[in-house]
């Protein structure tokens, strides 16, 4: 019997720090602000709507989300440079995909108590209407997510083999001698002697500066 598809629905993830339970399109925890790890996997909402933002729905058709190798950052498929720290995905690894969560809840969920004043809260709410407390249920503290393996860009062990180049070279030139004979071809002096000679000269100035010894 073949399989009718009604469409897609938007699942959650709850975060393991802090218990908020989070949208599935979104990829850090809008409570806590812990990135999403690679090992906390999707749960059926309590209350099920089909999506019919075209955004979304484009998403949802892209395949599984890939975690980027360098700082575990969530990335929509097909993306080639993570949003985060800028690492290159071509190796990354995709989300686990194609599980079954349960059957579609076309129905309304029950309304939950808040835990702190007991009022009843749609079963979507992640904080109480009556005192604001959050409705998020602690769970049992997962295993720890794997550390992805960092692992460094192509090009720094590019730009390290230059610098690296750069330095030797400069060594080598630096410390480059070789030894230069020199021949002399010629070789001259020259003296000057100055000679102060004793004559009679003529010059003009008026008469109350003339030397007492001058002949006029």
């Amino acid at each position: 019997m073949a399989k009718k598809q009604l469409g897609y629905v938007e699942l959650e993830w709850t975060c393991p720090h802090c218990g908020y339970k989070n949208p599935g399109s979104v990829t850090v925890c809008n409570s806590c602000g812990a990135p999403q790890p690679e090992n906390v996997q999707f749960e059926q909402p309590a209350q099920e709507n089909l999506i019919t933002d075209e955004q979304k729905l484009q998403q949802a058709k892209a395949g599984p989300d890939i975690h980027c190798p360098y700082c575990g950052t969530r990335n929509p498929a097909g993306s080639t440079v993570c949003s985060q720290c800028g690492g290159d995905l071509t190796d990354a690894t995709a989300r686990d995909s194609g599980k079954t969560v349960g059957a579609h809840r076309d129905q309304p969920a029950p309304e939950i108590p808040c835990p702190a004043c007991g009022t009843m809260n749609p079963a979507n709410a992640h904080r109480c209407a009556q005192c604001g407390s959050s409705l998020a249920t602690l769970q049992a503290t997962p295993a720890p997510a794997r550390v992805p393996q960092r692992k460094t860009p192509t090009w720094i062990f590019a730009v390290i083999g230059l610098v690296i180049l750069a330095c030797v070279a400069f060594a080598i030139l630096s410390l480059r001698t070789e030894e230069v004979i020199g021949t002399v071809n010629a070789l001259s002096w020259e003296r000057t002697i100055g000679i102060e000679e004793l004559r009679p000269v003529e010059h003009s100035a008026w008469y109350d500066d003339v030397p007492g010894n001058a002949i006029l």
